[in-house]
């Protein structure tokens, strides 16, 4: 606790708070405007210390890339088919048929999760699955009025990844096992 007086002015510094009282009086050789001078100059400063440890700065965020996700994916299918005789001892062994162009609309969803280490590093897994109806076909290069089909018909997949995260960006490698659902026939 401080206490500053002279002639009757006097300025209380508590721990929690702020207290003063003036009362006016003549003597001492001070005139009335000073002295309301160093009344205001005194509260401003003291009540700006006040204040000021009042105000402690807000906690850091803290961003973690722990949690799972759900989600959904739409979008646009494009792929390429050749077909190759792979019948051993059948007629045009090992010759090209053909080829063909498909593409189609894709949706679909995936969920995972992710765990953040102490030290910044993330791992996680994912797996999703989509639907499609990419079709194409065309004729036999090597017969007569023969037609060669293609549908696929879904996708899907389970990915791990690796990484390590600098507050909100993550850098990381993927890797995994992907599926495709496909359809073939021939048509005369």
């Amino acid at each position: 606790m401080q206490t500053l007086s002279d002639c009757g002015f006097e300025v209380t510094d508590f721990s929690d708070g702020i207290s003063a009282s003036c009362c006016c009086c003549t003597s001492g050789g001070i005139d009335a405007l000073q002295r309301w001078a160093i009344i205001a100059t005194t509260m401003l400063t003291l009540t700006g210390s006040a204040v000021a440890a009042d105000l402690e700065p807000p906690p850091a965020e803290v961003w973690s890339w722990t949690g799972c996700h759900v989600g959904g994916h739409a979008g646009w299918l494009g792929g390429h088919q050749q077909w190759v005789n792979k019948t051993q001892g059948g007629d045009f062994f090992g010759l090209s048929l053909g080829e063909h162009d498909q593409d189609s609309w894709v949706a679909g969803v995936q969920a995972g999760c992710d765990y953040q280490t102490a030290v910044g590093m993330v791992i996680g897994i994912q797996g999703s699955y989509a639907w499609t109806d990419a079709e194409g076909s065309h004729p036999s290069a090597r017969e007569t009025g023969v037609f060669y089909h293609s549908d696929v018909e879904s996708l899907a997949s389970v990915t791990g990844r690796i990484g390590y995260a600098w507050d909100r960006v993550l850098g990381y490698v993927k890797g995994g096992v992907g599926w495709e659902r496909d359809d073939y026939w021939p048509q005369r």
